[in-house]
């Protein structure tokens, strides 16, 4: 699986972050690499990375259907939910930020600071 590199204006974002360096989904290996529209059109899965919507589908890019393919998507979806629950279990319970370093940067507010 391919990303493209930070350095061509993809955005820096938590949920990509962890899936580039704490979570692994047996059988999918990821890169970066500078892509091609050509390359993205023809791919057989397309979907981006989101804080609140983890990983999102892309069925279509300026009118043309790309990638309708799921199998590396569910599989990272799997494995990122696995790696979330038990980051706020662990966080929950009180251990350290360490567990998920990505996360330092987000700020999650206990529940009696939101009115």
């Amino acid at each position: 699986m391919w990303t493209p590199p930070l350095g061509s204006g993809c955005l820096p974002g938590v949920t990509r972050e962890n899936i580039m360096g704490e979570i692994h989904a047996q059988g999918i290996e990821i890169g970066e690499k500078t892509l091609t529209p050509a390359e993205v059109e023809s791919a057989d899965e397309v979907f981006i990375t989101s804080t609140t919507r983890n990983l999102l589908p892309v069925l279509e890019i300026e009118g043309k259907a790309v990638g309708r393919g799921a199998r590396a998507r569910t599989a990272l979806e799997e494995v990122f939910a696995a790696y979330v629950r038990k980051y706020v279990g662990e966080q929950a319970g009180g251990a350290s930020e360490s567990a998920c370093p990505a996360s330092r940067r987000s700020y999650f507010a206990p529940p009696s600071a939101i009115s």
